[in-house]
């Protein structure tokens, strides 16, 4: 058997190489099943069907003054009230008027849930056959916090347990004055 001595620079290359590959990608053991394909502001989001509780039209929307801008409003579904986040601002993304036939997508567990606005539910299928890969170093740190990462298609898929964690607003209740 021939065996070879690498000089200590040809060493740290391998190694270099090596750790690249068993990096795990933003995707790995995790098995990933179907996914909804979402559209905001002219790109393509992926969210784990199975997180989906339903998929609905915006309608109703109440606004709540002085409500950040994420929190467009409430609503209500089977006698719950709903908050309503414009995915647009929890994504870091510029602000823009919701379409006429804008969509809610209802997320969370059956004793909180939420929803979220999208411009529509595309019919497509997002690709779950391979790994998702790292989003681009331009991706801003806001939407970073909430993804898995982006497959061969192009399609952003969210991570829903840290989309979740970011839809929480606390407004605090106005102050009484003391006489």
């Amino acid at each position: 058997m021939n065996q070879h001595s690498w000089s200590p620079e040809e060493r740290a290359i391998l190694d270099a190489r090596t750790r690249a590959l068993a990096r795990p990608t933003a995707q790995t053991a995790r098995s990933r099943g179907a996914d909804l394909v979402l559209r905001v502001s002219g790109e393509r989001y992926a969210i784990a069907a199975s997180e989906v509780i339903a998929v609905a039209a915006l309608t109703r929307l109440t606004p709540l003054p002085h409500a950040p801008p994420e929190l467009v409003g409430l609503t209500s579904r089977s006698g719950r009230v709903l908050p309503v986040f414009d995915l647009r601002a929890v994504l870091g993304l510029p602000l823009a008027t919701l379409p006429e036939h804008a969509r809610m997508i209802i997320l969370g567990t059956g004793d909180s849930p939420v929803a979220v606005t999208v411009d529509a539910v595309d019919p497509s299928e997002a690709d779950t056959s391979g790994e998702l890969t790292e989003p681009p170093s331009t991706t801003s740190t806001s939407l970073r916090r909430v993804l898995l990462g982006i497959d061969a298609a192009g399609a952003l898929h969210l991570d829903t347990r840290a989309l979740l964690e970011r839809l929480v607003v606390d407004i605090p209740s106005p102050q009484t004055r003391s006489t």
